[in-house]
């Protein structure tokens, strides 16, 4: 008996499962208990052994553990926590960045701190995405994405919708006498003063493409859009950014036009018979 599990062991040692010790054959009660004793530890080592075996192929839906094993707790434990943290992966996968691990030691401080970088990244790119990189106002796609919204908003709750297009005047040419870092410049301004002439927090101002924005405004009939038209126009041109190809003027100005709509009207006008 004594060599027969000195044996065993000595397969275990060598990384390997020995057959278990058949304790029919033993004759006194010591060897017999020594036997089941030995087989116990064999029956634990095989088990390990089915249990790594899937999971270092990331099959967990493949892993049992028998509950008589006094293995089987912290096995269970694990397993159960290696699954959750599949789920969590997968939610965060989708976009789920509020999911935290708290039950994996280290692990779950890079874990958590990839999903913090991960949130904070997209928080960037959604940004980027619909913010004009120059000016800082939301771009064509973010005038987009707010008329799409405001106008349905318009439709259900009966009320209308203006917007003022503005166009910078012979920008171009401004360009041409002064350089594109100054152009850059001015479109910084005229952006700003628009935006700074919205006293609404509905109000919504963009940089609809190269000279040109446009300004949102739910709620407002076409008086008050026509006048809120004017008071931009008024101070864009009290800037006095010099623009010596502009005439009469030699100072930057805009040109604008207004649009209202109102029940199924579409209103459009300009606020001065010149255009500007």
């Amino acid at each position: 008996m004594i060599e027969e599990a000195i044996e065993k062991l000595a397969i275990l040692l060598q990384g390997k499962i020995p057959e278990k010790i058949d304790i029919e054959k033993l004759d006194n009660e010591s060897e017999h208990k020594f036997g089941e004793m030995l087989n116990q530890v064999i029956d634990s080592i095989q088990e390990i052994h089915e249990f790594i075996i899937p999971l270092s192929r990331g099959e967990l839906q493949d892993i049992r553990v028998q509950a008589g094993n006094f293995l089987a707790s912290p096995f269970k434990e694990l397993h159960s926590s290696l699954l959750h943290l599949t789920w969590q992966a997968k939610q965060v996968a989708n976009g789920d960045y509020k999911q935290r691990v708290d039950f994996m030691g280290d692990f779950s401080e890079a874990f958590n701190s990839m999903i913090i970088s991960l949130d904070h990244y997209e928080k960037i790119l959604k940004r980027q995405a619909v913010f004009d990189a120059l000016t800082g106002i939301p771009n064509h796609r973010g005038f987009l994405e707010t008329i799409s919204k405001e106008f349905k908003r318009s439709r259900r709750d009966q009320q209308p919708l203006s917007i003022i297009m503005c166009d910078i005047d012979n920008f171009k040419a401004y360009n041409d006498t002064y350089g594109h870092s100054s152009g850059d410049l001015c479109l910084k301004k005229v952006a700003q003063t628009i935006n700074n002439t919205l006293k609404r927090p509905v109000d919504f101002c963009a940089r609809y493409g190269g000279e040109e924005f446009v300004v949102i405004l739910p709620n407002t009939a076409l008086d008050g859009a026509m006048q809120l038209a004017e008071k931009i126009r008024l101070n864009i041109e009290g800037m006095g950014i010099k623009h010596k190809k502009s005439l009469p003027t030699q100072i930057v100005t805009l040109s604008l036009g207004v649009a209202t709509s109102e029940d199924t009207t579409l209103v459009l006008r300009i606020p001065r018979e010149n255009g500007h």
